[in-house]
């Protein structure tokens, strides 16, 4: 699964450019993020994809320091 990424969040889109899901990281501070949502549409529950996205998250953080 191949997110994308751009400066406040880490996302999923369909073949049509919809997103399916994404996770919010906006930065509140030089070097405090926040996590303020997390959205996984329907059609991919229970398929660990919050779970997944949360770990993108998390190394994206760790290689920002």
């Amino acid at each position: 699964m191949d997110f994308k990424q751009d400066e406040n969040r880490i996302y999923l889109t369909d073949p049509d450019g919809k997103t399916i899901a994404e996770v919010n990281i906006p930065e509140k501070e030089p070097g405090v993020r926040d996590i303020e949502r997390t959205f996984v549409d329907d059609s991919l529950r229970g398929q660990g994809i919050a779970d997944k996205l949360l770990s993108a998250v998390a190394d994206r953080l760790q290689g920002e320091g």
